[in-house]
């Protein structure tokens, strides 16, 4: 069984490089160090739909400092040449906070890098035009490449519509476990408009959390025309199961929130039911189900906590509950079942009206993972097992761990996905 052959979709590197009118190796670059959103089937054939390359385009525009991004693979001596780099910089143009580069009034910010310490914002010709120091370091593996996020962590374009580009970035420093996340916006000249703190204080009948946060990815979406657009973002406790998904307007002020029991650190927007009107849709885990889960929320309806059927030391005794458009559980693999507490979701995407779901069965092993596919009305259409999960399976059997051979009849097992709707 392999996944569906959709009229946007790309094959290989070679069609998807062309796509973007780059060589192969760009677009491989990009996919590794910018969250090019490229898909691989369970034979390990890369894959990849218009519409999304499109959005990604749209987020995160593709100048030429980005072919130029360094391919090095070890990541100290990169850190190293760029503290270099930034050093010199920083002798020239005194950078104790901002540095305007020659050509700010005129040129517009398109693209994006990310140093060891510092943001660089650059024009389309690759000129940086302004560039932010932290006061820590950010850590490397959320902005290249091994990080959780479904976008890449900065959004640049008009906000608010006036006349100036923002340029929203999430701050991930290194010593995140003690200061938490952060999303700021920038103006067109660098100067910091507003910065949102994803996390609060909330409690289940059972325990008090701490306002310790991390937000594993943001997206920027128009909901109603003449609204302005809406920043959502998705973040989880530190340390525990709450997560929190919020709406900002332009100006970074809370419009509303959702919590859940259990990280959803994967977020889409799109008209799943080509209605003109997108859902919010977000993957992760439920706690109270031990299970993988994707939530619909309608944007207009977004509000108070995830209710579970059972478990009531994960309910949010303080908060309203909230009436999602649809909840999906996954059912557990005999992988999962046999070493883990759940699944969890690790991809989510939808595009031209169906929603493809990566459901991850084995912990630490990305590769190990049932493929879903639903149509626009979340009525499952086909799952498939990868390659990594049916030769995890013959390992295991190999090591008496698992007492029977790989059938069909798990495929089918599989198929048995719970949709609830209010």
């Amino acid at each position: 069984m392999t996944p569906d052959r959709a009229p946007g979709r790309l094959e290989g590197w070679k069609q998807i490089a062309g796509f973007f009118g780059k060589a192969d190796r760009t677009v491989q670059n990009w996919e590794k160090h910018f969250g090019l959103p490229v898909r691989r089937d369970p034979t390990g054939a890369v894959y990849a739909d218009v519409l999304e390359l499109k959005k990604w385009q749209a987020s995160a525009p593709v100048g030429e400092v980005l072919e130029r991004e360094p391919r090095t693979r070890n990541r100290k001596l990169y850190w190293l040449a760029a503290g270099m780099l930034l050093a010199i910089a920083g002798a020239f143009l005194w950078l104790p906070r901002v540095w305007r580069g020659p050509g700010a009034a005129s040129s517009r910010p398109v693209a994006f890098q990310v140093g060891y310490d510092t943001l660089t914002v650059s024009d389309a010709d690759g000129r940086p035009l302004w560039s932010k120091r932290f006061p820590s370091s950010l850590w490397p593996d959320f902005y290249h490449g091994m990080g959780k996020q479904d976008r890449p962590p900065v959004w640049i374009g008009n906000l608010d519509h006036d006349p100036g580009i923002e340029t929203l970035f999430l701050y991930y420093p290194a010593s995140r476990e003690k200061t938490g996340t952060a999303l700021i916006c920038f103006n067109e000249r660098g100067d910091e408009k507003w910065r949102f703190q994803p996390g609060v204080p909330v409690a289940t009948a059972s325990q008090q959390f701490s306002p310790l946060h991390i937000a594993t990815t943001f997206a920027v979406a128009p909901f109603q025309p003449g609204d302005g657009p809406r920043i959502l973002i998705t973040s989880h406790h530190l340390f525990e199961h709450p997560n929190r998904f919020v709406v900002l307007d332009s100006d970074g002020m809370l419009l509303n929130q959702y919590w859940h029991s259990g990280h959803l650190e994967h977020l889409d927007v799109g008209d799943l039911e080509g209605d003109g009107v997108p859902e919010i849709l977000l993957g992760g885990v439920n706690n109270a189900e031990n299970a993988a889960t994707v939530v619909v929320l309608d944007p207009a309806n977004v509000y108070g906590a995830s209710v579970p059927r059972q478990k009531q030391d994960y309910r949010f005794p303080g908060l309203a509950a909230a009436r999602e458009k649809a909840v999906i559980l996954f059912p557990r693999s005999c992988i999962n079942r046999r070493f883990e507490r759940f699944n969890k979701v690790r991809l989510l995407s939808v595009a031209g009206g169906t929603l493809r779901v990566n459901v991850q069965e084995r912990d630490g092993d990305g590769e190990c993972e049932a493929i879903y596919t639903f149509d626009g009305s979340l009525r499952p259409t086909g799952v498939v097992l990868s390659v990594r999960y049916q030769n995890l399976h013959l390992e295991m059997e190999n090591r008496g761990e698992l007492k029977h051979s790989f059938t069909d009849a798990e495929v089918t097992a599989l198929e048995d996905v719970r949709v609830l709707r209010p």
